[in-house]
């Protein structure tokens, strides 16, 4: 079950962090696009840091919770990136591959592309 969940997990991962940026780089203004995707890159960065420090500090704990804190810990901004991607735009490609495109739900965002 572990084994199975750790490869879910890094697939998943590995999924992401291939579309995200691909996301940004469509929606957003060509001015911004590197300073965006670079600050995505920066962030997954510091988080690292951040879960390593917190992994660093719950390996003085005895028993089971050194590992299950960490774990619980990460899926917190999991639960709020799920909700949050509710709320995003359609990109203009999804747009236009399903045949949405009805040109002006895609135009303010392809003037940008």
């Amino acid at each position: 079950m572990l084994i199975i969940g750790r490869v879910i997990c890094g697939v998943s991962v590995g999924i992401a962090s291939t579309t995200i940026p691909l996301y940004q780089a469509e929606i957003t203004l060509p001015s911004i696009r590197g300073r965006l995707v670079s600050v995505q890159q920066w962030s997954i960065t510091w988080g690292i840091l951040i879960q390593y420090f917190i992994q660093f500090g719950c390996s003085y704990i005895e028993g089971r919770a050194s590992f299950r804190i960490p774990w619980g810990l990460q899926a917190i901004p999991a639960i709020i990136l799920s909700v949050g991607m509710l709320s995003f735009p359609e990109s203009p490609r999804w747009l236009l591959d399903h045949h949405r495109c009805a040109f002006s739900a895609a135009k303010p965002q392809l003037i940008f592309l």
